[in-house]
Protein backbone atom coordinates (compact mmCIF):
# COMPACT_ATOMS: atom_id res chain seq x y z
CA UNK A 1 0.00 0.00 0.00
CA UNK A 2 1.54 3.28 -1.08
CA UNK A 3 1.52 6.18 1.32
CA UNK A 4 0.57 9.57 -0.09
CA UNK A 5 1.99 12.51 1.87
CA UNK A 6 -0.71 14.67 3.28
CA UNK A 7 -0.71 18.37 2.48
CA UNK A 8 -2.43 21.16 4.33
CA UNK A 9 -4.60 23.21 1.96
CA UNK A 10 -4.29 26.28 4.21
CA UNK A 11 -0.48 26.20 4.03
CA UNK A 12 -0.68 25.72 0.27
CA UNK A 13 -2.96 28.76 -0.04
CA UNK A 14 -0.67 30.87 2.13
CA UNK A 15 2.33 29.98 0.00
CA UNK A 16 0.42 30.82 -3.18
CA UNK A 17 -0.66 34.13 -1.65
CA UNK A 18 2.95 35.00 -0.71
CA UNK A 19 4.10 34.15 -4.22
CA UNK A 20 1.48 36.48 -5.66
CA UNK A 21 2.49 39.25 -3.26
CA UNK A 22 6.20 38.99 -4.18
CA UNK A 23 7.02 41.79 -6.60
CA UNK A 24 8.29 40.75 -9.98
CA UNK A 25 11.14 43.25 -9.74
CA UNK A 26 12.53 41.51 -6.66
CA UNK A 27 12.39 38.17 -8.44
CA UNK A 28 14.27 39.64 -11.37
CA UNK A 29 16.79 41.14 -8.97
CA UNK A 30 17.42 37.71 -7.47
CA UNK A 31 17.95 36.31 -10.94
CA UNK A 32 20.37 39.11 -11.75
CA UNK A 33 22.20 38.50 -8.52
CA UNK A 34 22.57 34.82 -9.29
CA UNK A 35 23.74 35.55 -12.80
CA UNK A 36 26.46 37.91 -11.61
CA UNK A 37 27.93 35.41 -9.16
CA UNK A 38 29.79 33.50 -11.83
CA UNK A 39 33.33 32.27 -12.00
CA UNK A 40 34.32 34.83 -14.62
CA UNK A 41 36.84 37.45 -13.59
CA UNK A 42 35.98 41.15 -13.83
CA UNK A 43 38.26 41.53 -16.79
CA UNK A 44 36.51 38.69 -18.60
CA UNK A 45 33.11 40.21 -17.86
CA UNK A 46 34.30 43.49 -19.33
CA UNK A 47 35.65 41.73 -22.39
CA UNK A 48 32.20 40.33 -23.16
CA UNK A 49 30.95 43.82 -24.03
CA UNK A 50 29.61 43.75 -27.54
CA UNK A 51 32.24 44.40 -30.19
CA UNK A 52 31.39 46.43 -33.30
CA UNK A 53 29.89 44.60 -36.27
CA UNK A 54 32.94 45.36 -38.41
CA UNK A 55 35.11 43.32 -36.08
CA UNK A 56 33.07 40.16 -36.70
CA UNK A 57 32.60 40.85 -40.42
CA UNK A 58 36.36 41.13 -41.02
CA UNK A 59 37.34 37.89 -39.26
CA UNK A 60 38.37 35.03 -41.52
CA UNK A 61 37.52 32.47 -38.80
CA UNK A 62 35.10 33.11 -35.91
CA UNK A 63 35.72 31.09 -32.75
CA UNK A 64 32.75 29.94 -30.68
CA UNK A 65 32.90 32.35 -27.74
CA UNK A 66 30.33 34.09 -25.59
CA UNK A 67 30.86 37.32 -27.48
CA UNK A 68 30.23 35.57 -30.81
CA UNK A 69 26.97 34.07 -29.50
CA UNK A 70 25.84 37.45 -28.20
CA UNK A 71 26.56 38.99 -31.60
CA UNK A 72 24.54 36.22 -33.27
CA UNK A 73 21.62 36.84 -30.89
CA UNK A 74 21.80 40.54 -31.59
CA UNK A 75 21.68 40.02 -35.33
CA UNK A 76 18.83 37.54 -35.04
CA UNK A 77 16.86 39.94 -32.89
CA UNK A 78 17.31 42.83 -35.30
CA UNK A 79 16.32 40.72 -38.32
CA UNK A 80 12.82 40.15 -39.66
CA UNK A 81 10.57 38.06 -37.44
CA UNK A 82 8.63 35.21 -38.99
CA UNK A 83 4.91 35.77 -38.97
CA UNK A 84 2.54 32.92 -38.32
CA UNK A 85 0.57 31.92 -41.40
CA UNK A 86 -3.20 32.04 -41.46
CA UNK A 87 -3.37 28.28 -41.05
CA UNK A 88 -2.06 28.64 -37.52
CA UNK A 89 -5.23 30.45 -36.49
CA UNK A 90 -7.44 27.55 -37.52
CA UNK A 91 -8.78 25.22 -34.84
CA UNK A 92 -6.82 22.01 -34.25
CA UNK A 93 -8.90 18.80 -34.03
CA UNK A 94 -7.82 16.35 -31.34
CA UNK A 95 -6.62 12.95 -32.56
CA UNK A 96 -9.30 11.01 -30.69
CA UNK A 97 -12.09 13.06 -32.25
CA UNK A 98 -10.58 12.70 -35.70
CA UNK A 99 -10.30 8.92 -35.45
CA UNK A 100 -13.90 8.69 -34.28
CA UNK A 101 -15.16 10.16 -37.52
CA UNK A 102 -12.82 8.19 -39.82
CA UNK A 103 -14.10 5.41 -42.05
CA UNK A 104 -12.74 1.86 -42.01
CA UNK A 105 -10.79 2.48 -45.23
CA UNK A 106 -9.16 5.61 -43.77
CA UNK A 107 -8.18 3.73 -40.59
CA UNK A 108 -6.63 0.94 -42.66
CA UNK A 109 -4.64 3.49 -44.64
CA UNK A 110 -3.39 5.08 -41.39
CA UNK A 111 -2.33 1.71 -40.03
CA UNK A 112 -0.50 0.86 -43.24
CA UNK A 113 1.14 4.33 -43.25
CA UNK A 114 2.38 3.97 -39.65
CA UNK A 115 3.39 0.32 -39.96
CA UNK A 116 7.14 1.17 -40.26
CA UNK A 117 7.21 4.19 -38.01
CA UNK A 118 5.54 6.67 -40.28
CA UNK A 119 7.23 9.49 -42.21
CA UNK A 120 10.59 11.06 -41.32
CA UNK A 121 9.74 13.99 -39.03
CA UNK A 122 13.29 14.96 -38.08
CA UNK A 123 12.99 18.26 -39.93
CA UNK A 124 10.08 19.22 -37.68
CA UNK A 125 11.97 18.48 -34.47
CA UNK A 126 11.83 21.37 -32.05
CA UNK A 127 8.94 23.06 -33.82
CA UNK A 128 6.70 24.96 -31.43
CA UNK A 129 2.97 24.42 -31.75
CA UNK A 130 1.33 27.81 -32.35
CA UNK A 131 -1.27 27.30 -29.63
CA UNK A 132 -2.55 30.71 -28.55
CA UNK A 133 -0.07 32.63 -30.75
CA UNK A 134 -2.78 34.80 -32.37
CA UNK A 135 -3.78 36.06 -28.93
CA UNK A 136 -0.14 36.69 -27.95
CA UNK A 137 0.52 38.39 -31.26
CA UNK A 138 -2.49 40.65 -30.77
CA UNK A 139 -1.41 41.56 -27.25
CA UNK A 140 2.15 42.21 -28.44
CA UNK A 141 0.81 44.49 -31.17
CA UNK A 142 -1.22 46.41 -28.61
CA UNK A 143 1.78 46.79 -26.31
CA UNK A 144 3.97 47.78 -29.26
CA UNK A 145 1.50 50.47 -30.27
CA UNK A 146 1.49 51.88 -26.71
CA UNK A 147 5.28 51.84 -26.66
CA UNK A 148 5.52 53.56 -30.03
CA UNK A 149 3.25 56.35 -28.81
CA UNK A 150 5.36 56.83 -25.71
CA UNK A 151 8.77 56.40 -27.42
CA UNK A 152 8.82 57.43 -31.08
CA UNK A 153 10.86 55.31 -33.48
CA UNK A 154 14.43 56.62 -33.67
CA UNK A 155 15.88 57.68 -36.96
CA UNK A 156 18.60 55.59 -38.66
CA UNK A 157 21.24 58.09 -37.56
CA UNK A 158 20.05 57.82 -33.95
CA UNK A 159 20.11 54.03 -34.19
CA UNK A 160 23.66 54.12 -35.53
CA UNK A 161 24.80 56.47 -32.79
CA UNK A 162 23.16 54.32 -30.12
CA UNK A 163 24.79 51.17 -31.50
CA UNK A 164 28.18 52.90 -31.59
CA UNK A 165 27.79 54.05 -28.00
CA UNK A 166 26.85 50.58 -26.80
CA UNK A 167 29.67 48.75 -28.60
CA UNK A 168 33.19 48.29 -27.38
CA UNK A 169 36.28 47.09 -29.17
CA UNK A 170 37.48 43.55 -28.70
CA UNK A 171 40.37 43.01 -26.28
CA UNK A 172 42.95 40.28 -25.63
CA UNK A 173 40.47 38.42 -23.37
CA UNK A 174 38.59 37.40 -26.51
CA UNK A 175 39.92 34.51 -28.58
CA UNK A 176 38.81 36.25 -31.75
CA UNK A 177 41.21 39.07 -30.86
CA UNK A 178 44.11 36.85 -31.92
CA UNK A 179 42.33 35.96 -35.15
CA UNK A 180 42.03 39.66 -35.95
CA UNK A 181 45.78 40.07 -35.48
CA UNK A 182 46.57 37.08 -37.69
CA UNK A 183 44.26 38.35 -40.43
CA UNK A 184 46.29 41.58 -40.49
CA UNK A 185 49.73 40.02 -40.49
CA UNK A 186 50.57 39.98 -36.77
CA UNK A 187 51.61 36.41 -36.00
CA UNK A 188 52.15 34.96 -32.50
CA UNK A 189 55.00 32.73 -31.46
CA UNK A 190 55.11 29.21 -32.98
CA UNK A 191 52.75 30.23 -35.77
CA UNK A 192 52.59 28.11 -38.91
CA UNK A 193 51.13 29.22 -42.23
CA UNK A 194 48.34 27.14 -43.79
CA UNK A 195 50.83 25.77 -46.32
CA UNK A 196 53.20 24.64 -43.55
CA UNK A 197 55.71 27.48 -43.76
CA UNK A 198 57.17 28.98 -40.56
CA UNK A 199 57.86 32.71 -40.15
CA UNK A 200 61.58 33.44 -40.61
CA UNK A 201 63.83 34.35 -37.71
CA UNK A 202 65.17 37.90 -37.54
CA UNK A 203 68.59 38.53 -39.07
CA UNK A 204 70.11 39.52 -35.74
CA UNK A 205 68.81 36.44 -33.93
CA UNK A 206 72.27 35.19 -32.96
CA UNK A 207 73.34 38.63 -31.80
CA UNK A 208 70.39 38.94 -29.43
CA UNK A 209 70.93 35.48 -27.94
CA UNK A 210 74.60 36.24 -27.34
CA UNK A 211 73.70 39.51 -25.67
CA UNK A 212 71.30 37.88 -23.22
CA UNK A 213 73.99 35.74 -21.57
CA UNK A 214 76.59 38.51 -21.08
CA UNK A 215 77.53 38.47 -17.35
CA UNK A 216 76.65 41.43 -15.15
CA UNK A 217 78.64 42.55 -12.15
CA UNK A 218 75.60 43.25 -10.02
CA UNK A 219 74.39 39.66 -10.47
CA UNK A 220 77.63 37.87 -9.68
CA UNK A 221 77.46 35.03 -7.12
CA UNK A 222 79.15 37.25 -4.55
CA UNK A 223 76.35 39.86 -4.77
CA UNK A 224 73.25 37.67 -5.22
CA UNK A 225 72.92 35.23 -2.34
CA UNK A 226 70.42 32.63 -1.29
CA UNK A 227 68.74 35.16 0.97
CA UNK A 228 67.99 37.39 -2.02
CA UNK A 229 66.49 34.40 -3.82
CA UNK A 230 64.27 33.61 -0.83
CA UNK A 231 63.01 37.19 -0.78
CA UNK A 232 62.05 36.83 -4.42
CA UNK A 233 60.24 33.57 -3.76
CA UNK A 234 58.30 35.23 -0.94
CA UNK A 235 57.36 38.17 -3.14
CA UNK A 236 56.17 35.82 -5.87
CA UNK A 237 54.08 33.80 -3.42
CA UNK A 238 52.43 36.92 -1.98
CA UNK A 239 51.50 38.38 -5.39
CA UNK A 240 47.99 37.35 -6.47
CA UNK A 241 47.05 40.20 -8.82
CA UNK A 242 48.68 41.76 -11.84
CA UNK A 243 49.45 44.98 -9.99
CA UNK A 244 51.13 43.08 -7.16
CA UNK A 245 53.25 41.11 -9.63
CA UNK A 246 54.29 44.30 -11.41
CA UNK A 247 55.15 46.20 -8.24
CA UNK A 248 56.78 43.52 -6.09
CA UNK A 249 58.05 40.78 -8.43
CA UNK A 250 59.01 42.59 -11.63
CA UNK A 251 60.67 45.37 -9.61
CA UNK A 252 63.13 42.82 -8.18
CA UNK A 253 63.92 41.43 -11.62
CA UNK A 254 64.25 44.88 -13.13
CA UNK A 255 66.41 46.33 -10.34
CA UNK A 256 66.02 49.42 -8.18
CA UNK A 257 68.47 51.67 -10.03
CA UNK A 258 66.30 52.50 -13.05
CA UNK A 259 65.25 55.92 -14.31
CA UNK A 260 61.56 56.22 -13.57
CA UNK A 261 60.99 58.76 -16.34
CA UNK A 262 61.66 56.13 -18.98
CA UNK A 263 59.25 53.57 -17.50
CA UNK A 264 55.47 53.48 -17.29
CA UNK A 265 52.54 51.08 -17.59
CA UNK A 266 48.81 50.66 -17.27
CA UNK A 267 48.18 53.41 -19.83
CA UNK A 268 46.17 52.75 -22.98
CA UNK A 269 47.95 53.60 -26.25
CA UNK A 270 45.03 55.60 -27.61
CA UNK A 271 47.19 58.06 -29.51
CA UNK A 272 48.72 55.44 -31.81
CA UNK A 273 47.20 54.69 -35.19
CA UNK A 274 45.32 51.38 -35.38
CA UNK A 275 47.52 48.40 -36.17
CA UNK A 276 44.73 46.41 -37.82
CA UNK A 277 41.27 47.64 -38.84
CA UNK A 278 40.46 49.79 -35.80
CA UNK A 279 38.00 47.30 -34.26
CA UNK A 280 40.26 46.10 -31.41
CA UNK A 281 41.23 47.90 -28.26
CA UNK A 282 44.40 49.98 -28.14
CA UNK A 283 47.48 48.47 -26.57
CA UNK A 284 47.73 48.66 -22.79
CA UNK A 285 50.93 46.98 -21.54
CA UNK A 286 51.44 46.36 -17.86
CA UNK A 287 54.98 47.74 -18.06
CA UNK A 288 56.80 49.42 -20.92
CA UNK A 289 60.02 51.38 -21.35
CA UNK A 290 60.73 54.07 -23.90
CA UNK A 291 62.64 57.27 -24.44
CA UNK A 292 62.11 60.60 -22.77
CA UNK A 293 60.21 62.98 -25.09
CA UNK A 294 63.00 65.56 -25.13
CA UNK A 295 65.39 63.00 -26.62
CA UNK A 296 63.51 63.18 -29.93
CA UNK A 297 63.44 66.36 -32.00
CA UNK A 298 60.05 68.00 -31.91
CA UNK A 299 59.76 67.92 -35.69
CA UNK A 300 60.24 64.16 -35.63
CA UNK A 301 57.66 63.81 -32.87
CA UNK A 302 55.14 65.87 -34.80
CA UNK A 303 55.55 63.86 -38.01
CA UNK A 304 55.58 60.44 -36.33
CA UNK A 305 53.08 61.22 -33.60
CA UNK A 306 50.76 58.37 -34.50
CA UNK A 307 53.63 55.86 -34.55
CA UNK A 308 55.85 56.65 -31.56
CA UNK A 309 53.81 58.73 -29.08
CA UNK A 310 51.42 56.28 -27.38
CA UNK A 311 49.37 58.74 -25.28
CA UNK A 312 48.45 62.40 -25.22
CA UNK A 313 50.29 62.79 -21.93
CA UNK A 314 53.51 64.18 -23.35
CA UNK A 315 55.51 63.62 -20.18
CA UNK A 316 55.24 59.82 -20.47
CA UNK A 317 57.86 57.75 -22.34
CA UNK A 318 57.67 57.68 -26.13
CA UNK A 319 58.81 55.18 -28.75
CA UNK A 320 58.45 52.13 -26.45
CA UNK A 321 60.22 48.96 -27.57
CA UNK A 322 60.43 46.97 -24.33
CA UNK A 323 57.22 45.53 -22.86
CA UNK A 324 56.28 43.28 -19.95
CA UNK A 325 52.98 41.41 -19.54
CA UNK A 326 52.56 40.38 -15.90
CA UNK A 327 49.86 37.96 -14.77
CA UNK A 328 48.95 36.61 -11.36
CA UNK A 329 48.42 32.93 -10.52
CA UNK A 330 44.78 33.18 -11.60
CA UNK A 331 45.63 35.06 -14.79
CA UNK A 332 45.49 33.52 -18.24
CA UNK A 333 48.72 32.75 -20.07
CA UNK A 334 46.87 32.88 -23.39
CA UNK A 335 45.73 36.43 -22.66
CA UNK A 336 49.30 37.41 -21.78
CA UNK A 337 50.52 35.95 -25.08
CA UNK A 338 48.01 37.97 -27.08
CA UNK A 339 48.83 41.11 -25.16
CA UNK A 340 52.60 40.64 -25.59
CA UNK A 341 52.25 39.97 -29.31
CA UNK A 342 50.06 43.02 -29.84
CA UNK A 343 52.23 45.39 -27.80
CA UNK A 344 55.41 44.11 -29.43
CA UNK A 345 54.01 44.74 -32.91
CA UNK A 346 53.13 48.30 -31.96
CA UNK A 347 56.68 48.84 -30.71
CA UNK A 348 58.23 47.28 -33.82
CA UNK A 349 56.16 49.55 -36.05
CA UNK A 350 57.30 52.63 -34.12
CA UNK A 351 60.96 51.59 -34.29
CA UNK A 352 60.66 51.04 -38.04
CA UNK A 353 59.21 54.53 -38.51
CA UNK A 354 62.23 56.05 -36.74
CA UNK A 355 64.79 53.92 -38.59
CA UNK A 356 63.30 54.80 -42.01
CA UNK A 357 62.65 58.44 -41.19
CA UNK A 358 63.52 60.61 -44.17
CA UNK A 359 63.65 57.67 -46.58
CA UNK A 360 61.53 57.77 -49.71
CA UNK A 361 61.16 54.00 -49.87
CA UNK A 362 61.15 51.59 -46.97
CA UNK A 363 64.23 49.37 -46.99
CA UNK A 364 63.52 45.84 -45.70
CA UNK A 365 65.54 45.18 -42.55
CA UNK A 366 64.04 41.92 -41.27
CA UNK A 367 65.80 42.46 -37.94
CA UNK A 368 64.30 42.59 -34.46
CA UNK A 369 64.50 45.82 -32.48
CA UNK A 370 61.71 45.16 -29.97
CA UNK A 371 61.58 42.88 -26.93
CA UNK A 372 58.51 41.75 -25.03
CA UNK A 373 58.47 39.60 -21.89
CA UNK A 374 55.81 37.58 -20.04
CA UNK A 375 55.87 36.70 -16.34
CA UNK A 376 53.26 34.21 -15.18
CA UNK A 377 53.31 31.70 -12.34
CA UNK A 378 57.02 32.10 -11.56
CA UNK A 379 58.04 31.64 -15.22
CA UNK A 380 59.76 34.33 -17.29
CA UNK A 381 59.53 34.21 -21.09
CA UNK A 382 61.28 36.68 -23.39
CA UNK A 383 60.35 37.21 -27.04
CA UNK A 384 61.41 39.35 -29.96
CA UNK A 385 59.03 40.99 -32.43
CA UNK A 386 60.40 41.76 -35.88
CA UNK A 387 58.89 43.48 -38.87
CA UNK A 388 59.00 42.23 -42.45
CA UNK A 389 57.81 43.81 -45.65
CA UNK A 390 54.59 42.70 -47.27
CA UNK A 391 54.75 39.58 -49.40
CA UNK A 392 52.25 40.94 -51.93
CA UNK A 393 52.58 44.42 -53.47
CA UNK A 394 49.29 45.60 -52.01
CA UNK A 395 49.58 43.66 -48.78
CA UNK A 396 50.38 44.95 -45.32
CA UNK A 397 53.65 44.43 -43.44
CA UNK A 398 53.96 41.38 -41.25
CA UNK A 399 55.15 41.11 -37.66
CA UNK A 400 56.69 37.92 -36.28
CA UNK A 401 57.00 36.96 -32.62
CA UNK A 402 59.78 34.52 -31.66
CA UNK A 403 60.64 33.14 -28.24
CA UNK A 404 64.21 33.64 -27.06
CA UNK A 405 64.18 31.52 -23.91
CA UNK A 406 62.28 30.58 -20.75
CA UNK A 407 63.43 30.62 -17.12
CA UNK A 408 61.80 29.12 -14.03
CA UNK A 409 62.50 32.03 -11.70
CA UNK A 410 61.36 30.29 -8.51
CA UNK A 411 63.18 27.03 -9.17
CA UNK A 412 66.72 27.57 -7.87
CA UNK A 413 69.26 30.33 -7.34
CA UNK A 414 71.22 29.70 -10.53
CA UNK A 415 68.14 29.80 -12.78
CA UNK A 416 66.96 32.92 -11.00
CA UNK A 417 70.31 34.63 -11.63
CA UNK A 418 70.25 33.61 -15.31
CA UNK A 419 66.70 34.89 -15.79
CA UNK A 420 67.43 38.26 -14.19
CA UNK A 421 70.61 38.60 -16.27
CA UNK A 422 68.73 37.88 -19.50
CA UNK A 423 65.92 40.28 -18.56
CA UNK A 424 68.25 43.19 -17.82
CA UNK A 425 70.45 42.52 -20.83
CA UNK A 426 67.41 42.43 -23.10
CA UNK A 427 66.17 45.68 -21.58
CA UNK A 428 69.54 47.39 -22.13
CA UNK A 429 69.79 46.02 -25.67
CA UNK A 430 66.33 47.42 -26.47
CA UNK A 431 67.44 50.78 -25.05
CA UNK A 432 70.51 50.75 -27.28
CA UNK A 433 68.38 50.00 -30.36
CA UNK A 434 66.02 52.80 -29.40
CA UNK A 435 68.80 55.36 -28.93
CA UNK A 436 70.36 54.50 -32.29
CA UNK A 437 67.02 54.90 -34.08
CA UNK A 438 66.40 58.24 -32.35
CA UNK A 439 69.90 59.47 -33.27
CA UNK A 440 69.27 58.54 -36.91
CA UNK A 441 66.00 60.48 -37.07
CA UNK A 442 67.51 63.50 -35.33
CA UNK A 443 70.48 63.50 -37.72
CA UNK A 444 68.12 63.57 -40.70
CA UNK A 445 66.27 66.60 -39.32
CA UNK A 446 69.44 68.50 -38.43
CA UNK A 447 71.07 67.75 -41.80
CA UNK A 448 68.03 69.04 -43.68
CA UNK A 449 68.03 72.18 -41.54
CA UNK A 450 71.76 72.77 -42.13
CA UNK A 451 72.66 72.47 -38.45
CA UNK A 452 75.77 70.97 -36.92
CA UNK A 453 74.72 68.05 -34.76
CA UNK A 454 77.46 68.84 -32.25
CA UNK A 455 75.79 72.17 -31.52
CA UNK A 456 72.58 70.46 -30.45
CA UNK A 457 71.69 68.69 -27.25
CA UNK A 458 70.23 65.70 -29.10
CA UNK A 459 73.45 64.20 -30.43
CA UNK A 460 74.27 60.57 -29.60
CA UNK A 461 76.98 61.84 -27.24
CA UNK A 462 74.39 63.54 -25.09
CA UNK A 463 71.92 60.64 -25.02
CA UNK A 464 71.31 59.85 -21.37
CA UNK A 465 71.44 56.14 -20.58
CA UNK A 466 69.05 54.92 -17.93
CA UNK A 467 71.47 52.16 -16.95
CA UNK A 468 74.36 53.10 -14.63
CA UNK A 469 77.87 52.95 -16.18
CA UNK A 470 78.79 49.94 -14.02
CA UNK A 471 75.86 47.98 -15.50
CA UNK A 472 76.62 48.62 -19.18
CA UNK A 473 77.96 45.68 -21.06
CA UNK A 474 80.87 45.70 -23.47
CA UNK A 475 78.57 45.85 -26.50
CA UNK A 476 76.95 49.09 -25.31
CA UNK A 477 80.34 50.76 -24.80
CA UNK A 478 81.54 49.73 -28.25
CA UNK A 479 78.38 51.06 -29.89
CA UNK A 480 78.80 54.35 -28.04
CA UNK A 481 82.43 54.66 -29.10
CA UNK A 482 81.57 53.92 -32.72
CA UNK A 483 78.94 56.67 -32.76
CA UNK A 484 81.45 59.18 -31.32
CA UNK A 485 84.04 58.18 -33.94
CA UNK A 486 81.50 58.70 -36.67
CA UNK A 487 80.74 62.20 -35.43
CA UNK A 488 84.45 63.10 -35.33
CA UNK A 489 84.87 61.91 -38.94
CA UNK A 490 81.89 64.01 -40.04
CA UNK A 491 83.30 67.07 -38.30
CA UNK A 492 86.75 66.57 -39.91
CA UNK A 493 85.23 66.30 -43.38
CA UNK A 494 83.23 69.46 -42.90
CA UNK A 495 86.30 71.34 -41.67
CA UNK A 496 88.35 70.26 -44.71
CA UNK A 497 85.60 71.40 -47.02
CA UNK A 498 85.29 74.78 -45.35
CA UNK A 499 89.12 75.30 -45.45
CA UNK A 500 89.46 74.94 -49.26
CA UNK A 501 90.73 77.98 -51.27
CA UNK A 502 88.03 80.23 -52.79
CA UNK A 503 87.86 81.03 -56.52
CA UNK A 504 89.40 84.10 -58.17
CA UNK A 505 86.01 85.77 -58.57
CA UNK A 506 85.34 85.44 -54.86
CA UNK A 507 88.78 87.02 -54.13
CA UNK A 508 88.01 89.97 -56.40
CA UNK A 509 84.64 90.48 -54.77
CA UNK A 510 86.25 90.42 -51.35
CA UNK A 511 88.84 93.06 -52.47
CA UNK A 512 86.14 95.33 -53.87
CA UNK A 513 84.16 95.06 -50.68
CA UNK A 514 87.24 95.87 -48.62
Amino acid sequence: MSMIPSSNPRKRQSRDWEALQTPRSSQNACKRQRSTTSDDSPSQSRSRSRSPSAFWNNLSVIHLTRGALEELDRRNSTGRTLTCPDACSQAVTPVADYLGYCTVRTLNNLQRFARRGGPDMSDAQGYRIPGDRPQRAASSRRSASRTSRQNPTPTPSEQASTETANTKSSGPYNRNFQQNLVDHGVFPANYKYPDGRIPPLPRNWSEINERLVVPRRSLSPSRVSGEDFQKFQTADGDAFKEKQVSESVISIIDGQDRNGQCKSGGVAFRNLEPLTDGTIKPGNPDIYEGARPEQIDRRVRDELRGMIIPTTQEELPVCPNFFVAAKGPDGSLAVAMRQACYDGALGARGMHSLQTYGSIQSVPDNSAHTVTAIYHGGTLKIYTVSRAEAVHPRGHPEYYMHQLNTWGMTGNLETFRQGVTAFRNARDWAEQQRNEAIAHANNIVHTDAGLDIEDTSLSPESVRYTTPPTERTLDTSLAHESSVAGLETTKRNRTDTQGSSPTQQQKKRSRVNN
